[in-house]
């Protein structure tokens, strides 16, 4: 569970329901991204995306608290949930379940992501994976903006 803290909502990501969803006080529980306890690793839109038994979520403060890192620890991703336009995209990781760096973190790879930590100061990312952890320096191109084609 992660509490946004500007809204004070509520994030609640579901390791078996392979879902997150969001309460607050007026609206209650509400499924706001991910299937119904369909797995898979599909970018997308809200319930249209699919995670793979994701397990840890952040407020991302590098992008102004307007989205989510999940570690989507099944499909072995960093997955970016846009609060606003409820757009699901891979950041990190193909999916093979390697542990490999690269230049551009976008191209890297993760092995079962478990956690992640956001640095405000200077962006990097702290992401805990199998046998330890993954520290990566962020960039423009690191969390893309969904397609316009909503």
């Amino acid at each position: 569970i992660v509490i946004h803290p500007v809204t004070g909502a509520a994030f609640i990501v579901t390791n078996v329901g392979c879902n997150v969803r969001r309460w607050d006080a007026a609206s209650g529980v509400t499924r706001v991204a991910g299937g119904a306890s369909e797995t898979g690793s599909n970018d997308g839109f809200g319930t249209s995306a699919r995670f793979n038994y994701p397990s840890f979520a952040a407020v991302d403060a590098a992008d102004g608290m307007q989205s989510l890192l999940i570690a989507d620890t099944g499909s072995h991703r960093l997955r970016r949930f846009d609060l606003t336009t409820t757009f699901v995209v891979t950041v990190i990781g193909s999916g093979s379940g390697t542990l490999a760096a690269a230049s551009d973190a976008r191209f890297g790879e993760l092995k079962n992501p478990r956690g992640i930590g956001v640095a405000t100061e200077d962006g990097r990312l702290l992401i805990t994976v199998d046998h330890g952890f993954a520290a990566l320096d962020r960039n423009e191109t690191l969390c893309p903006a969904p397609p316009a084609d909503r």
